[in-house]
Formats: structure tokens, sequence, C-alpha cells
């Protein structure tokens, strides 16, 4: 049986220093309290370039568009496509689904290290690395 397919949006705000993650509620079945990236299952019959914008929407009340493909990663039940976004919205605030999400942050990727315990492992290892990705662009500092 082949896996159930997500996708997942990476917003990097602040002049790209700092990157936008929602804090899982405490009944989600995987990750309960952890902070990740915006994002969920994609539709049967639906793409991910219509899937991300539209989860992302119900997630944030964010409307974006999607810049670039990061990455694929999998775990036991999804393939799971991550995408670099572009927020169309700027004015708008965030409003997190309190059905799914408790809070939302914008983690400065200068310090994203002291976090681990706070993200789901996938999504903090990707955040090591567009930090070191950045870094060696010097767009931040540490």
């Amino acid at each position: 049986m082949s896996k159930k397919r997500a996708v997942l949006g990476i917003l990097l705000t602040r002049e790209d220093t700092c990157v936008l993650l929602l804090k899982r509620s405490p009944n989600s079945r995987n990750y309960p309290n952890k902070y990740s990236f915006p994002g969920g299952t994609v539709e049967i019959g639906e793409t991910d370039v219509k899937a991300l914008p539209r989860e992302f929407w119900e997630e944030t009340t964010k409307k974006i568009i999607i810049e670039d493909f990061y990455c694929v990663f999998h775990n036991e039940e999804y393939e799971v496509h991550v995408y670099y976004v572009e927020d169309i919205t700027p004015e708008v605030p965030v409003t997190v689904n309190p059905k799914e999400h408790s809070a939302y942050h914008e983690f400065t990727l200068e310090t994203i290290h002291m976090h681990k315990d706070e993200i789901t492992p996938q999504v903090f290892n990707i955040l090591l690395e567009i930090r070191a990705t950045l870094k060696a662009k010097r767009l931040i500092n540490s």
C-alpha cells in the first residue's frame, strides 16, 4: 500500500532571519505540543500546488504561493514534500486554527539550535540545514 502524501511550507520572515512554525495541539496524534511547518495532507486528485496554499490558509489564514521545492522525507504514514513559500498577504496577521494548533511562533534561525526539544525532529533538521545555508551566505550571524 502506498503512503499518503503531505505538504509543508517553509515561510521565512523578517528578511529571512526567522521562520514561522505552528505548535501542534495537545491532542495531536503525532508530536503533540511540538512546533512544525504549516501544511497537511494532499487530498485525492489534488496537486501539491493546490494543497499547500489550501492547508496554509486553513491553518494560518495566510495566503501563500509556492516559491521553490526544498526536499522530500518519509515517515511511517506519509511521503512529505517540503517547499519554500511566499506570503502574499503580509498585512494579514496569523490566526491559528485551534482544532489543530495551540500557538504560532516566529523562531529566529540564528538560535534555532536552542529549541530542539520544542520542534518535530524532521522540521528541526531542515531548519538546521537552512540555518547553515544562510550562514554560509552570511545572511545570519551565528
